[in-house]
């Protein structure tokens, strides 16, 4: 049949086909029935006689359907097809259609006793909805075919239910044990239950809401904490914990209320995505003084979309602007008390909660910060004062109720719509809006009236059926203005609707609460409502309307308009799942959006990467690799994101895939040769040890490919030098560096000859040319870089028992990590542990055990050998003093870790442990492998004092001689380690005197026999 047949070719009936604005995605419940022996008994008897019992049996079962509210969708042969929930959203559609199949079955053995029986298939799901025609049904989608299958699956006399719609009516009926029903496309079957009875009805609850009753411990906590702030003058912060719909924003409004006059306040609210994502709430906060707090700080034009300053590093940028926001407050703070309302914070990215605690604990002045959350959120702010919201009690609801209606409300009502709120303010609010919206609850002068049956109440059972069943009941044209508003949003402006909604009068959606207006736009009144509305649209329609709103965006000019937004609507106008049939006839159209699309998905993620939002910056990425996955400078970028994040695995595919489509020997030289040096530079970023022959080879790719005095070049030449200990190696890298002038390349070339010359024992030097990397620190803008500088500087400061100095620049390590990831946190306080561990402070590791274990589980998604090490130092401390137990348990998290590709890392620990408990035999295994434990640059050298200390327990005094004489470096931290261990091998009390006398003068307390530190 041609796409513009007007008439069946087949059987010349008219073909209404249904436009892309009349269909809506509907989650309703589907009945499937059908007619079993049906052949059998039409082949008995009279034509005209089974006529007449296919009318009987047709227009019985239509007449249950209709009585429950739902609609006969089409008749296919014997069977019947019944949908509840659409095309009129029901918020009961899967209790009504389990009660239509029971009665069903009832009627018809009634109609026919034994002569025929009846199969049903139930089954709940999402559909696309049209107008119906006489040669389709107005439902589609896969749950239609599950629901056919589960028909044919039951037996005569039987109903076979989907377990979306067992789950979706709770206890309200009884069914037998799950079984698998085989489905054509569904390799796994459906799982599936016979329906047995009806019981007593049994919904769940949730939700929202205004008035305020019920909350009053809750507001005088908020007031204390306000108090308190005030009193100190210094900044508090307080999160107002509770599901959605609990009532977390009238909390928040009454406190408001309650400070009228006595406070700045402001408000932000944070949003999953677009208008400025990251930063949205510090744009909301400030709001009319935008401009002139950016005039007088350049760097919170990026609180308001901008990017960062042209030639800064953007995680410099990032932590310029917490600086200047904690000012910013500061000065709020000075003209009096301030109350900064964070809304929806679980929406919050990494880069803002680092704006808040960096503001908490900087900013002076009489400052509360006040965040709404739901439970289900990322790490909030740390040290707030959380005020969880549980559901109010019967008493409150139906005080609520009463306050709401304004006056007297039937009895049986009452009680009815008290116990579907179950305590949730919100809840109760909608089902009353909803019910006054149908007609059920109408007023008049005397008070309200009720004009349906409370038993059979139409009341929806979850918020999206509620939500969903509300929309229904707009008008057509305030319906489209919603459905449109939210393709753009939560917050959104009215002429974008009036563009892309055919005028979009939206006076009615207004007044019936849908939107609210805040200044000149408009917001939905909850972020549920909006996503109900998105849902109902056909993923077909949304494609188009998100291309329509981009191309408006676009149109009022770029600067304006941050890259996340755009990328966010051009994304999902060009999403591959749905774009082909989106565009069908338009595939011109489909391939400059396509275009447009990847472009702003790249700036997208230049944008994020410049806020260190790596996680939103790869998120973009995904999406571009999607559009053009055979783009190679595109999978080079989400390479380098992956790098900076310090995601292994998915670095090494990423860059793979850019080197298989790359042809140009430059290009290729510079990828093998980043690689290379990558690769080594994080050598602990996967969960098994890259092979050094494959880190070799790819340093030796790019040589071969790389022109002379260029930086893939010299970077080749240093990938191989961090691999080697060859004194030779490391000074051609040297060179190669010094003469290429790049800071970042000769600072690791520097890190090279310190590691070389750590191996080779010789700590003073190892100290001087950590130092010397200092140098750089002006015009190396990469933090992640820095901090390797001065982590280095510790470990080589250690060497030299210059103890003071070491912790200096532990702190200049944490001032340039703070905030940064999780897995920057867990190196600084790996390298704050090595200090502790070297100086024999174990008192000091244990107390640092909570924000460790916070740490490491923070940071699970890393693959990072501090994440075991720290756990097993904690370990160590436990079992120093004298809490075996906890020793035991922390063991056993690091071993679940799985991370044994990096025993040189946590074995030295483990012999501590060996030695603490007396356990030879543990020791004589792990002494096996001992050789490898000067290799982690960072703890070297607690790696070689547990070497030695683990020789002499052992009585391998030779071995322990050797090592001695080869670390014992006059002036380092090992002279003492090593001085003990040549007296013990070979009985000199002189050796064993001094080397006392420079435990003491050192600061670290001495060995005992067979223990160290």
């Amino acid at each position: 049949m041609a796409d513009d047949a007007r008439f069946c070719s087949g059987c010349g009936a008219e073909i209404k086909r249904v436009r892309e604005s009349e269909k809506e995605r509907k989650l309703a419940t589907l009945l499937f029935a059908d007619l079993v022996g049906s052949t059998a008994y039409a082949a008995a008897r009279d034509a005209e006689l089974v006529r007449d019992t296919l009318d009987r049996y047709y227009d019985a079962m239509t007449a249950i359907v209709v009585e429950h509210g739902g609609s006969v969708e089409k008749f296919i042969g014997d069977a019947v097809v019944a949908v509840f929930g659409a095309p009129q959203a029901r918020e009961d559609h899967a209790e009504r259609a389990l009660d239509v199949a029971l009665r069903m079955q009832q009627r018809f053995d009634e109609l026919f006793g034994a002569e025929l029986s009846l199969r049903i298939g139930v089954n709940t799901g999402e559909f696309v909805v049209g107008r119906a025609s006489s040669l389709e049904g107005y439902v589609t989608g896969d749950a239609v075919n599950v629901a056919a299958r589960l028909e044919q699956a039951a037996g005569a006399g039987e109903v076979f239910v989907g377990e979306r719609t067992v789950a979706a009516v709770g206890s309200a009926f009884e069914f037998d044990e799950v079984q698998v029903v085989e489905a054509k496309g569904k390799p796994e079957g459906v799982p599936a239950r016979r329906l047995v009875r009806l019981l007593a009805p049994v919904r769940p609850r949730d939700r929202f809401m205004a008035a305020f009753i019920g909350r009053e411990e809750e507001l005088e906590s908020l007031r204390t904490r306000w108090q308190e702030c005030a009193r100190r003058s210094r900044p508090g912060l307080s999160i107002v914990l509770g599901d959605p719909g609990v009532g977390k924003t009238t909390l928040v409004s009454q406190l408001r209320a309650h400070l009228a006059g006595e406070a700045t306040v402001r408000v932000g609210r944070c949003v999953s995505f677009g208008r400025n994502a990251t930063f949205s709430a510090l744009a909301d906060i400030l709001g009319e003084d935008a401009d002139d707090a950016v005039a007088r700080r350049e760097i919170l034009a990026m609180a308001l979309g901008g990017a960062a300053p042209a030639g800064v590093d953007p995680r410099v940028a990032a932590e310029q602007l917490r600086a200047a926001w904690a000012d910013h407050v500061t000065e709020l703070a000075a003209r009096g008390p301030v109350l900064l309302i964070v809304e929806d914070i679980h929406w919050a990215s990494a880069p803002l909660i680092a704006v808040i605690e960096r503001m908490l604990a900087d900013v002076t002045g009489p400052v509360l910060v006040l965040a709404t959350s739901r439970p289900e959120h990322p790490p909030l702010p740390e040290g707030g004062h959380v005020i969880p919201l549980h559901p109010l009690s019967d008493a409150h609801i139906e005080a609520l109720l009463m306050r709401l209606v304004g006056g007297d409300l039937p009895a049986p009502a009452r009680a009815r719509i008290s116990r579907i709120a179950e305590g949730n303010p919100f809840f109760l609010e909608e089902v009353l809006a909803a019910l006054i919206d149908q007609g059920t609850l109408v007023r008049h002068d005397q008070g309200w009236e009720w004009l349906g049956d409370v038993d059979t109440l139409e009341v929806p059972d979850t918020v999206q059926a509620l939500l969903a069943a509300r929309l229904d009941l707009l008008p057509g044209a305030a319906k489209q203005a919603v459905q449109v508003a939210a393709v753009i949003g939560r917050v959104v402006d009215p002429a974008a609707i009036r563009e892309l909604a055919d005028g979009g009068d939206t006076s009615e959606a207004v007044a019936r609460d849908f939107l609210r207006w805040e200044g000149d736009a408009l917001v939905f009144k909850h972020a549920l409502t909006r996503e109900v509305a998105y849902s109902s649209l056909p993923k077909t329609r949304r494609a188009v309307l998100h291309a329509h709103y981009a191309s408006w965006l676009s149109a009022r000019g770029e600067d304006d308009t941050p890259p996340g937004l755009l990328a966010h609507h051009y994304w999902l106008a060009v999403d591959p799942a749905i774009a082909e049939l989106a565009w069908r006839g338009r595939e011109d159209d489909l391939s400059t959006l396509r275009r447009t699309a990847l472009d702003w998905l790249r700036r997208a993620a230049d944008a994020e990467i410049a806020r260190y939002d790596i996680g939103a910056a790869l998120t973009f990425l995904d999406q571009a690799s999607r559009l053009a996955p055979d783009d190679a400078a595109l999978w080079r970028t989400i390479g380098r994101a992956n790098a900076l994040r310090y995601a292994g695995p998915a670095y090494w595919e990423s860059m793979q895939r850019a080197i298989e489509l790359t042809s140009d020997a430059a290009t290729l030289a510079a990828m093998y040769a980043e690689l290379a040096v990558e690769s080594s530079l994080r050598g602990a970023m996967w969960p098994k040890r890259p092979p050094l022959d494959l880190l070799r080879s790819w340093s030796e790719r790019a040589l071969s490919l790389a022109a002379d005095g260029s930086r893939a070049k010299a970077q080749a030449v240093l990938g191989l030098a961090l691999m080697s200990d060859d004194p030779g190696e490391v000074d051609r890298a040297v060179e190669a560096a010094e003469q290429l002038a790049d800071p970042d390349v000769v600072s690791h070339s520097y890190l090279s000859r310190a590691s070389c010359h750590t191996e080779f024992g010789d700590y003073e030097a190892a100290f001087d040319w950590a130092r010397r990397r200092e140098q750089f620190v002006p015009t190396i803008n990469d933090p992640d870089h820095l901090s390797t500088i001065y982590q280095l500087c510790v470990s080589t400061a250690i060497g030299m028992a210059r103890f003071a100095e070491a912790n200096a620049y532990v702190q200049r390590m944490a001032d340039v990590c703070e905030r940064l990831t999780p897995h920057h946190a867990v190196h600084v306080m790996g390298a704050r542990v090595s200090l502790s561990e070297a100086r024999g402070d174990w008192s000091a590791v244990r107390a640092l055990q909570p924000e460790i274990e916070r740490m490491v589980s923070t940071n699970s998604v890393t693959p990072c050998s501090y994440n075991a090490r720290l756990l097993l130092s904690c370990a160590v401390a436990c079992t120093v003093t004298g809490d075996e137990q906890e020793s035991g348990r922390l063991e056993a998290a690091t071993s679940a870790l799985d991370l044994e590709d990096y025993r040189m890392w946590f074995d030295p620990l483990r012999a501590k442990l060996a030695l603490q408990r007396g356990d030879l035999a543990w020791l004589t295994d792990l002494a096996a492998g001992a050789g490898s434990w000067a290799m982690p640059l960072y703890v070297h050298c607690f790696g070689v004092a547990m070497h030695l200390e683990t020789l002499l327990a052992l009585g391998e005094l030779g071995d322990a001689i050797k090592l001695a004489e080869a670390r014992g470096q006059p002036g380092s931290y090992l002279e003492p380690f090593a001085l003990r261990a040549i007296g013990i091998a070979t009985n000199d009390p002189g050796r064993r005197s001094r080397a006392d006398e420079l435990f003491l003068a050192m600061g670290l307390p001495r060995p005992g026999p067979g223990s160290v530190l």
